[in-house]
Parts: C-alpha cells; structure tokens; sequence
C-alpha cells in the first residue's frame, strides 16, 4: 500500500529562507520543514509508525550533517546509504528527526 516507504528531498533556496509541509496519510501524518539562518540549515521530518523514508539532503560534507547532536551517519534510526553529487542519502526509521547542514 501507499506511503509505507516515504521520499523526502528538501531543497531549500529559492529566495525562501523557510518551509514546511504536512501530509496525513493513511499510517499518520508526514511533516517536512526547513529553515535556513547564518548558522546552516535546519530540517524537521515526522516519520509514521511502520513507514521508513529515503531522505536525500543537500550537503558538501555527509559527515558534518547533524542529527540531534550526533553526526547523522551515526545517529539512532538513521542508514547512511551513500554521497554522490552533493547530496547525503539516509534511510529514515518512523519517528521525529532534526537535521542541521553547515
């Protein structure tokens, strides 16, 4: 069925410096939200339960990307998949995360 493996593929830019969306699918609601300030950008992902997300991001370095306060590539839930081309690939298990990228 439908939304059980969810893309995520932020793009911030554009002359915006913030967005998020809200999606209610049938297993729950879906939420992707960035906001871009001097420090770096930060993104806010809900994830249903017995769903996962591929989450691409933009990113010069896939290891200086956060989540929480642990590099992403380490963090509880989180699969690095791989790099290439800019951008970090992670497999996302159901639950709340926040990334930030310098």
């Amino acid at each position: 069925p439908g939304y059980k493996r969810i893309a995520l593929h932020p793009r911030p830019g554009g002359g915006y410096t913030h967005a998020e969306a809200t999606f209610n699918s049938i297993h729950g609601k879906i939420t992707s939200g960035w906001r871009i300030t001097d420090e770096g950008t930060t993104y806010k992902f809900t994830i249903p339960a017995n769903t996962s997300a591929l989450l691409s991001l933009p990113t010069t370095d896939p290891y200086a990307v956060l989540e929480g306060t642990a590099r992403a590539t380490e963090a509880e839930g989180v699969a690095y998949v791989k790099y290439e081309k800019g951008v970090a690939v992670f497999e996302l298990v159901s639950g709340k995360y926040q990334f930030w990228t310098p």
